[in-house]
């Protein structure tokens, strides 16, 4: 055991000697923060890798030898008895089926099966099947693209607020975020455009706005001139409202914080002129 008063200076042998009991706790949440998103990196690494292997594997054979896949599709009824046993009501599963038919596709139940299981060895806390029927593109979504994206929001690169927390949210409000081939771009461009038009300048609020609303990835695509939050569509500027207040109200929050309410001061000054 060292003697952490040892020495003429009065310090300790480590760094965290010196440290506060305040700065202690604060770097001790920080390493632990650091060391669960770390952990959790690793797992989806080690899942991309055995998705790989995966895919090398081939399917079983039918009747003469002849792939599983080539067989004559499967019954209506038989593909919607699939997904009401993945949990989708009858209204659901029917929906889906011909979602897929109008898109021109075909899964043998095999196909759908492989798809659902590796799907959910990915996202062990997500309800497949229902994203899935939210967007059928997952059907089609390449695995290991799905990983990689998933490791990104958990790295948290380039949005500052994201490192550390749980992705698997994002990814069911806005399921197309694993199968996005642009994601890091996307995410800077989206963000800096909100950073711009949102009251408060700051890239930890908007870094949040995104997390709790990643459907904002691609619906900013539709604004991209806006220069005003009050250009976009109320539902959207309901999303960076704070506490559900209306946008002169955030407008007015931001504004006293930045000026330390000085902002507020003047203006009840001034309507006491007016009066």
């Amino acid at each position: 055991m060292h003697a952490g008063g040892s020495g003429s200076g009065g310090g300790g042998e480590y760094a965290s000697d010196n440290l506060s009991e305040e700065e202690f706790g604060r770097a001790l949440a920080e390493a632990d923060r650091l060391y669960n998103a770390a952990q959790e990196m690793s797992r989806l690494q080690v899942q991309q890798e055995l998705e790989q292997s995966f895919a090398d594997f081939q399917p079983p054979r039918g009747v003469g030898g002849d792939p599983l896949s080539e067989a004559p599709p499967p019954l209506q009824d038989h593909v919607c008895s699939f997904w009401i046993e993945q949990g989708l009501n009858a209204r659901e599963a029917g929906q889906l089926y011909k979602e897929v038919q109008r898109a021109g596709r075909t899964y043998s139940l095999y196909q759908l099966s492989s798809k659902v299981a590796r799907w959910s060895r990915v996202l062990p806390d997500v309800d497949v099947a229902a994203l899935a029927a939210k967007d059928m593109e997952l059907l089609e979504a390449d695995v290991g693209s799905g990983l990689m994206n998933l490791i990104r929001l958990v790295e948290g690169e380039p949005v500052v607020g994201i490192s550390g927390r749980e992705s698997s949210p994002s990814s069911k409000k806005q399921p197309k975020i694993l199968w996005c081939t642009d994601l890091p771009a996307r995410i800077k461009r989206v963000t800096s455009h909100l950073l711009h038009l949102h009251p408060s300048h700051e890239l930890d609020v908007v870094s949040e706005i995104v997390v709790d609303y990643p459907e904002l990835l691609y619906r900013m695509d539709y604004y991209p001139d806006a220069t005003l939050v009050d250009e976009l569509p109320i539902e959207i500027q309901n999303m960076m409202a704070v506490g559900g207040a209306g946008i002169g109200h955030m407008v007015r929050y931001y504004k006293n914080r930045a000026t330390n309410y000085q902002a507020e001061v003047d203006r009840s000054a001034k309507q006491g002129w007016e009066t």
